[in-house]
């Protein structure tokens, strides 16, 4: 029989299974993403007590054998209920990040800095507000721990640091800013000025409930908008189930094309 694997997890969706069990996709810290399945699960509050729901920080424990899609999750402990965060001004940018966080990561790739942002951002969320500040830096902070953000400081063709008066580009079809020497000055690139650089180092440093009372002029804020949503459009093939939650309240929005 496999051993039994045991690692910090927040779970990112769960739904029944038959008449008992359920399917349970889980981002653990050691493991990263991985599926399984709790046999049970409705009818045992010993192994499983509160810790199967959506958006809850749990330490799961489960064995997995050679070419099976499900991992078999023995039991759970519950280390963050899920229920600060189902505040109807909470819940739709809670499910925002763990939808996003899910579709941007492999299965079973452990990718442990991702795992310590979204633990961090949800316990965050429970009582920081969800601000453009607050959910611009998620993505961000996302986007580099995947290796897919561009450093703002320098340019991504020649590597020559940028001075902080300095305007960049985007370019959208390698993802590179680019100094205005390299750039190509076409429709394939998005400007950035340099208080909208400025500001993506800034969503990039410090503790996040610091980060969420930033407040930037409405040109920067729709530059970072633009900026994230042109990096994470392209990984996402389908619209995101929360941005119909998040559209039902005034503001603020995630910066994903709309679909």
């Amino acid at each position: 029989m496999p051993d039994t694997i045991r690692t910090d997890a927040v779970v990112l969706r769960s739904r029944p299974y038959g008449e008992t069990d359920r399917i349970v996709v889980f981002f653990g810290r050691e493991v990263g993403k991985f599926t399984g399945i709790a046999k049970g699960a409705k009818n045992s509050r010993r192994r499983f007590a509160g810790s199967l729901e959506t958006l809850a920080g749990i330490r799961v424990f489960f064995r997995t054998k050679p070419g099976a899609s499900l991992a078999f999750v023995e039991r759970c402990e519950l280390l963050r209920p899920s229920l600060p965060l189902a505040a109807p001004s909470r819940f739709p940018y809670a499910s925002y990040v763990a939808e996003l966080t899910d579709r941007m990561t492999p299965e079973r790739d452990p990718l442990p800095h991702v795992y310590e942002l979204l633990d961090t951002t949800l316990r965050t969320l429970e009582t920081s507000p969800a601000t453009p500040s607050f959910l611009r830096a998620f993505e961000l902070r996302l986007l580099r721990a995947l290796g897919l953000a561009p450093d703002p400081d320098s340019c991504g063709h020649c590597h020559r640091p940028l001075a902080p008066e300095e305007e960049a580009a985007l370019r959208v079809d390698s993802f590179l800013l680019v100094c205005p020497g390299c750039s190509r000055g076409n429709a394939g690139e998005r400007r950035l000025g340099s208080a909208s650089r400025a500001a993506v180092g800034r969503l990039l440093q410090g503790a996040l409930a610091e980060v969420a009372r930033l407040r930037f002029p409405p040109e920067v804020s729709e530059d970072l908008s633009a900026l994230t949503g042109a990096l994470l459009g392209p990984h996402l093939t389908r619209p995101l189930a929360s941005l119909g939650w998040i559209r039902s309240l005034a503001s603020p929005s995630p910066s994903l094309p709309r679909g």
